[in-house]
């Protein structure tokens, strides 16, 4: 097993100078050794050495951690300070990137925007809310993205770091111009290489999140052309993503395993095994996208039976079903790729984690939890994967303190609430109308 630090159950109240070295140890064994994304050791011990921006941060968001856990206000509101030191010292540093216009200083830069936009959604409460207050962080992200096409190889890496930002459309907030003009330079440059497809997912998947809001956001009257066009532009993008998911089995290919192991850890015993961290990231985007179509697919038969019958049929709607399921249940098999659950024990994680690539640690878990709560909310799943994403969404939350993760967890109970209500409801209906009937 692990073994994390023991915490006291009640953080003191007065702010110490141990308080630092308290949240950097939580940060850099949580959030940073503890994840399949895990910074080498010599990176590691960057964190703990000298005063800057990224020290700083990493401070931060540990006491953040600390405080939710513990619902120390105190302990959050010198969070917040140490936020505020590492805010300024970033913006110095993202000016002297684009001065000395270095590949070293826009890497530090970027990962310290990067790092700040982790703290929005570990210390905010609300899942909407933490991802639209960590927008600011990711439009500057973006933006050095675009300075940063200069260095060699850096088209490849834009294009995968864009991936990692299409949840915060979730929040029906559009990606800046800026994200698309760095998409269009990545596809130019990368034009005929295998990772073009990086960049063709993206654009897919920040066209299913504009469908999304879409029609989340359009009250449509069923037989009429909008709805029509609408219902086309999502049969046509399912058609795409098709094609998309035989592409991306050549540059990204991976492997299901199976293993008689603890089940709150390998979802029915399985994992995936892939070629590194961003393969693995980049599927699940991928699968996320796909349940998120269907979804929108489905819905349509319901709401725009007329339309709808146009367009999708029986074997159109059963395939969308069998689509979900599929990537529903491969979201939660690679999830020991994304996060390691705290009941494993080291030399058993590195036999699930995909070779580190990026030493990031848990940026890539916020993103994992809306994969979770899609793939156990979506249309035809078993009950058993709203109750595994469920659960393990509880232990993201126990294990880190990510203010995001309760929040998508209550959401999830939220809607369950409301479904169960509404099978009730139905059921009702059904029962007056047979004694109607009699």
């Amino acid at each position: 097993m692990v073994k994390h630090e023991v915490i006291s159950t009640r953080v003191p109240r007065t702010v110490g100078p141990g308080l630092d070295e308290r949240g950097l140890e939580f940060y850099a064994t949580r959030y940073l050794a503890d994840q399949p994304d895990a910074p080498r050791p010599d990176e590691l011990v960057s964190y703990c050495r000298g005063t800057g921006a990224m020290q700083n941060i990493a401070i931060a968001i540990g006491l953040a951690s600390l405080s939710n856990l513990r619902k120390d206000r105190d302990l959050n509101l010198y969070a917040r300070e140490k936020y505020a030191t590492a805010l300024r010292q970033t913006s110095k540093l993202v000016m002297s990137s684009q001065i000395q216009q270095g590949a070293r200083e826009f890497a530090l830069s970027l990962r310290s925007v990067i790092t700040l936009a982790l703290f929005e959604v570990v210390n905010r409460k609300g899942s909407v809310v933490s991802t639209s207050t960590a927008t600011t962080h990711i439009q500057g992200a973006i933006a050095l993205f675009k300075l940063a096409l200069q260095f060699p190889h850096a088209a490849q890496e834009d294009a995968r770091n864009a991936l990692q930002f299409i949840p915060s459309q979730m929040t029906a907030t559009p990606m800046p111009p800026a994200f698309f003009e760095v998409l269009g330079r990545c596809g130019e440059l990368l034009e005929g290489a295998p990772d073009k497809v990086c960049v063709d997912v993206a654009l897919a998947i920040a066209e299913a999140c504009r469908l999304s809001a879409q029609m989340n956001q359009t009250a449509y009257t069923d037989g009429r052309a909008p709805v029509e066009a609408f219902l086309q532009q999502l049969v046509a993008l399912q058609a795409i993503l098709d094609l998309l998911e035989d592409r991306l089995q050549e540059p990204y290919p991976f492997q299901e395993n199976r293993w008689d192991y603890d089940p709150a850890v390998l979802f029915r015993g399985r994992w995936h095994s892939y070629g590194g961290i961003w393969p693995a990231r980049i599927w699940n985007h991928f699968r996320w996208a796909r349940i998120l179509l269907n979804e929108m697919l489905l819905k349509s038969t319901i709401e725009y039976p007329i339309s709808s019958g146009r367009f999708i049929t029986a074997a159109h709607k059963d395939r969308c079903f069998s689509i979900s399921r599929r990537m529903a249940e491969d979201i939660l098999i690679s999830t020991p790729s994304h996060w390691h659950h705290p009941r494993l024990d080291r030399e058993t994680a590195r036999k699930f984690e995909p070779p580190s690539q990026g030493g990031a640690g848990a940026i890539g878990v916020p993103p994992l939890l809306w994969h979770l709560k899609v793939a156990g909310s979506a249309r035809g799943v078993s009950p058993e994967l709203w109750k595994w994403s469920y659960e393990t969404i509880q232990v993201v939350w126990k294990d880190l303190g990510m203010q995001h993760a309760i929040a998508i967890a209550n959401i999830m109970e939220s809607e369950r609430g409301i479904q169960r209500k509404n099978v009730v409801t139905r059921k009702i209906k059904v029962e007056e109308a047979a004694v109607d009937g009699l």
